[in-house]
């Protein structure tokens, strides 16, 4: 406890005067928030901005249509007797080769390419 013993109320927020009269929360109001040793408070640093990625929704659009896309050519082979020759079973482990590429690659370059971490940024 600090202060003069009040504590948190249920919200989370600081009660007492040790935390001064603003009634901080204990909880980031934002990613970018700094928490202060001193106050027991998050506080958002001076000239930070959020930068919203906008264009990454655009990135989320090619492997919805890239499994689209894939899905189509796999059941139009599967179902059409007339479609199924061997030129057409190629293209259709071509296809399972791209959605599969489409689940398990590209989701995850999409995340390095919208994230703003340090560790993905190239030196």
């Amino acid at each position: 406890m600090y202060g003069n013993g009040t504590g948190t109320d249920f919200g989370g927020n600081h009660t007492d005067e040790y935390y001064g009269s603003d009634n901080c929360t204990a909880y980031p109001a934002s990613p970018s928030s700094v928490f202060n040793n001193l106050t027991g408070c998050y506080d958002e640093p001076a000239g930070v901005a959020i930068v919203k990625n906008y264009w990454a929704l655009g990135l989320v659009v090619f492997p919805i249509l890239t499994l689209f896309g894939n899905m189509l050519v796999i059941i139009s082979v599967c179902r059409e007797r007339a479609l199924q020759s061997v030129t057409n079973y190629f293209i259709v482990s071509l296809a399972l080769a791209d959605l599969l590429v489409a689940l398990v690659v590209m989701p995850f370059a999409v995340y390095v390419l919208v994230s703003d971490d340090d560790a993905t940024q190239k030196p």
